[in-house]
């Protein structure tokens, strides 16, 4: 719930005239909520905290605005 209210606010404040997507780097366990508030899975990729560890993988996924 407040997740989803957090995401809203994020695009409710990224909208302008010339902004038609938005993209986010999600988790794996992640995906479902994106999906759910209309973002679409693109392609799988990993991340890299940099600072030792191992990679984890994500997913780049794309919200179309209207």
């Amino acid at each position: 719930m407040l997740g989803a209210h957090l995401l809203k606010t994020g695009i409710d404040n990224a909208r302008g005239p010339d902004i038609r997507f938005i993209k986010v780097e999600s988790t794996l366990n992640a995906e479902g909520f994106y999906k759910k508030h209309g973002f679409v899975a693109q392609k799988h990729g990993f991340f890299s905290h940099g600072v030792g560890g191992l990679p984890i993988e994500i997913i780049h996924m794309k919200l179309e605005l209207e």
